[in-house]
């Protein structure tokens, strides 16, 4: 009897709630949302040592591209040229309850700190806040240019009264990293705090760093967002950031992904892409040079890359679904290479390194595999392995407004090609974590050089062997995601599932306007319920969450939505 209550009343709230609205696309989680940067929480505090901790190399690093060419003397030509040259800079930006990170890795070929005169003419870092976001054209109660000199202690401070935040300098083999710590409490104007840290906060937000290079030189400054020399006094040249709900850790997330992007290289809005966080290839294989390659090269002797200029960069995204492993390459190189045909491997490259079973061990075993990719290789012609591994699309592209050029790499791998002796080497199943490294190599010439290689997670050149040395990733099941149209939330809503019919993954969305504990169920057409998605307290906003039915048989089930004393429930359609 109280089996048929429960399906009565379930079939009353479909009758009444059941909506043919699909699930809006477009939602998405990256470090760019539009024009604003989404700054990540931090899942624990780093230590503040200058030194790049695990947890960090899941922040995107962020170029500061624009030039002060608007001072006198300073030319877009003579200035950009020389930036990119031996001047090159990357930002990362966290925050948590209590504080505000930042990590920034300069290259500089001369380190200056001589004028004690001047101090604010050496090679310097500035940080600029607008914590209302207003964009107005002068500073008002909650703006605030900081400035910190090269090499300078928190004791020491010669341009502020009071020190800010706790930081650290380290000089590289080519240049220095700075990385800071303010606290809310210090990061005021008046007295007052100039924003709250919590989630969802718009703040205005620019960084600018200065090179100096002897006492008679002019100053030649990178930032973030402007590219002129007005943000001293307007605002409203400051970018827009906010901080986001997203949690960052150690542990790469890779999200699910309802609809298979297109596998055609370019990026397209609303294929999937705008889910995965963006990370970015930092490390270099630095067991296989030496110092003075290292100089030459840009590379820090400690493993971590400083060559961020036009020559190599990289950044990576990662999705998977029931069938499919995606990922998506963008490198920035000079010089694109592909003429070896006696060692194909020596080419510009791409490789990506999996351990199934996640277990870290010295060794490969039978869930352990690495895979190649030669730059401009097809399925049809790869002479790496015997059997072409999954779709692959190069996309050659040049940007005219840095004058820089690269590649994409887009792939989808199948389940049934990620293998090793016949068996897949891993599960495509919500929570599951894997071993995971992804590796970018650049070739310049034909000539007997080093080939230069950026990682995402180690900076030796042991991953073809050594497993333990892979970063740890995770297959996503839910998510946090903005909404569409970046409002605030004010209405319960519980979304049609996404795809419908679906087999055997599809995706739930569901909104609440409060915090308040949530519970999302899974029914089948007796009224049993067969899986709990969500049982916990859960912020107000929107989520996204993944339902797979691999295990249950083709037909009818129903979910519900739990939230206080809001109840809605919708079908959907198991189709195998």
């Amino acid at each position: 009897m109280k089996k048929l209550v429960t399906i009565l009343v379930l079939l009353l709230i479909v009758v009444i709630c059941l909506s043919s609205v699909s699930f809006a696309k477009g939602k998405r989680i990256r470090t760019m949302i539009g024009s604003t940067l989404q700054i990540p929480k931090a899942s624990a505090a780093p230590i503040i040592d200058g030194e790049m901790d695990d947890i960090w190399f899941n922040v995107t690093a962020v170029p500061c591209l624009k030039v002060e060419c608007s001072l006198e003397g300073r030319t877009t030509d003579s200035m950009c040229v020389r930036a990119y040259d031996d001047f090159a800079v990357t930002a990362r930006t966290m925050w948590d309850a209590d504080n505000f990170y930042i990590f920034i890795n300069v290259v500089d070929d001369s380190l200056y700190a001589a004028n004690a005169t001047s101090p604010w003419m050496n090679d310097n870092i500035e940080i600029f806040f607008d914590g209302g976001n207003e964009k107005a054209t002068t500073y008002d109660d909650n703006d605030l240019q900081v400035h910190w000199n090269y090499g300078e202690t928190p004791e020491n401070h010669p341009i502020t009264t009071t020190s800010i935040g706790t930081w650290v300098w380290k000089t590289t083999q080519a240049g220095y990293n700075w990385e800071i710590a303010i606290p809310n409490s210090q990061l005021v104007k008046g007295g007052v705090p100039l924003f709250a840290y919590e989630a969802d906060k718009e703040i205005g937000y620019e960084i600018s760093v200065g090179d100096e290079n002897s006492a008679s030189s002019p100053q030649y400054n990178l930032h973030w967002w402007t590219n002129n020399n007005l943000t001293w006094q307007q605002p409203n040249t400051f970018g827009t950031a906010v901080l986001s709900n997203v949690e960052v850790s150690p542990t790469l997330q890779i999200p699910f992904v309802s609809n298979a992007p297109i596998i055609d290289g370019d990026m397209t809005e609303g294929e999937g892409w705008e889910l995965a966080p963006e990370i970015t290839n930092n490390k270099c294989e630095g067991s296989m040079e030496t110092t003075d390659i290292y100089a030459q090269k840009g590379f820090n002797t400690d493993g971590t890359n400083s060559k961020t200029w036009k020559d190599f960069m990289v950044s990576s995204w990662t999705l998977w679904d029931a069938d499919n492993f995606y990922v998506f390459i963008k490198v920035t190189d000079d010089s694109l290479y592909a003429a070896n045909a006696t060692s194909p491997w020596m080419n510009d490259n791409i490789e990506l390194f999996f351990d199934g079973g996640n277990e870290k061990a010295t060794t490969y075993d039978d869930n352990d595999l690495q895979v190649h990719w030669n730059y401009g290789e097809t399925p049809e012609s790869h002479p790496i392995t015997t059997t072409s591994i999954g779709t692959w699309v190069w996309k050659p592209w040049h940007d005219a407004a840095t004058q820089s050029d690269g590649y994409n790499w887009e792939i989808a791998i199948p389940h049934s090609q990620l293998v090793k002796g016949g068996v897949p080497i891993f599960d495509y199943v919500a929570d599951k974590e894997i071993g995971y490294e992804i590796s970018v190599g650049d070739e310049d010439n034909a000539a007997p050089s080093r080939q230069k290689n950026l990682h995402w997670w180690t900076q030796n050149n042991l991953t073809w062997q050594q497993p333990n040395t892979f970063g740890t990733a995770v297959l996503a099941v839910t998510n946090a995601i903005k909404n569409q149209d970046g409002g605030v939330v004010t209405n319960y809503r519980l979304e049609q599932n996404y795809p419908n019919p679906f087999n055997p993954s599809t995706q739930i969305s569901y909104s609440i306007p409060k915090s308040e504990r949530v519970k999302l169920s899974v029914y089948n057409v007796l009224g049993n319920q067969i899986a709990t998605l969500v049982n916990e307290t859960k912020s107000a906003g929107t989520y996204l969450v993944n339902f797979n039915g691999q295990n249950l048989a083709s037909g009818i089930y129903f979910y519900k939505l739990e939230a206080g004393s809001k109840m809605l429930a919708k079908k959907m359609m198991l189709i195998k």
